[in-house]
């Protein structure tokens, strides 16, 4: 199985590579690089006696940001070849996000996550409870579509239920093991939002949503996607759904208890957790 696994990887990254003119394989080979070379600059800055402690992280945070931008044009470029007709849409693409282990050399608190996420706020980032950051490109207009399909049925629901709030995909949580992430779409009970000050309430919510979904998107690792689910869970979700369009397929998932998989499901029901609130599936599967 790892070696039919291999060979699909192998024949669709020569596939792409051919797909890819000469100026944006060069591009390509300098970004790979560099991914693992910021690390190496940081490490460059500690070894420095003439470079403030204090400069470090931000001098170190803007060339992250330098490569962020890189990657999203890539990423657009890599979806200008997707549409050649020899493209494998199976096989994932290398690019779906880009990670960078900060610590030990970048520490960041809270506080300072959230003041470089508003200070690049055309970038999606997320932090692993390792303190790793991750930088995602921005979601295309299929993606986009279901995504506010799934949020708008989720406001209407909540506002005529009245229990609890909806958020989009731009809504950062901190969960309780430190992680920083953002659900494509998720609620939270007015109880728990009401032991919140109204500062808290303007930054990252300092726990993990009541309810959670993720949509998985072209350029999205499904076994990364998994892995995020069992966080939320892990972490205080009550209910969460992984929605693979692709696949037409819904991973449901509930505290202590297997994942269930349904097929080509046409509504979902939130009942128990979410009284009444039934998604219908259809703009998610032909947006």
């Amino acid at each position: 199985m790892l070696e039919q696994t291999a060979t699909e990887s192998e024949r669709y990254e020569a596939r792409r590579m051919r797909l890819l003119d000469d100026n944006t394989r060069m591009k390509v080979a300098r970004i790979q690089g560099e991914k693992t070379g910021v690390i190496q600059f940081c490490e460059r800055l500690l070894r420095r006696p003439e470079t403030p402690t204090e400069q470090l992280t931000q001098r170190s945070l803007e060339d992250i940001t330098r490569l962020a931008i890189q990657l999203q044009d890539e990423v657009q470029r890599q979806r200008c070849a997707a549409s050649a007709p020899n493209f494998a849409p199976d096989v994932e693409m290398p690019f779906s996000s880009f990670q960078l282990q900060m610590l030990p050399a970048v520490p960041m608190t809270q506080e300072q996550f959230f003041d470089f996420c508003q200070q690049n706020r055309k970038i999606r980032m997320e932090r692993t409870a390792q303190g790793e950051l991750l930088i995602m490109p921005p979601s295309g207009g299929e993606t986009g579509a279901q995504n506010l399909s799934v949020s708008a049925q989720l406001y209407v629901w909540s506002r005529r239920d009245g229990t609890g709030k909806g958020f989009d995909s731009s809504t950062g949580f901190i969960l309780p093991n430190g992680a920083n992430r953002s659900a494509d779409a998720s609620w939270v009970s007015l109880a728990r939002l009401a032991a919140l000050s109204p500062e808290q309430l303007k930054k990252f919510l300092p726990f993990c949503p009541d309810f959670v979904v993720e949509i998985l998107s072209p350029t999205d690792s499904l076994r990364k996607t998994i892995e995020k689910m069992a966080e939320y869970m892990a972490n205080g979700a009550c209910l969460g759904w992984l929605i693979n369009p692709r696949n037409h397929q819904v991973h449901v998932y509930r505290p202590q208890q297997p994942a269930q998989l349904i097929e080509s499901p046409k509504t979902l029901s939130g009942d128990p957790e979410l009284p009444g609130f039934v998604l219908d599936l259809e703009p998610v599967w032909r947006p």
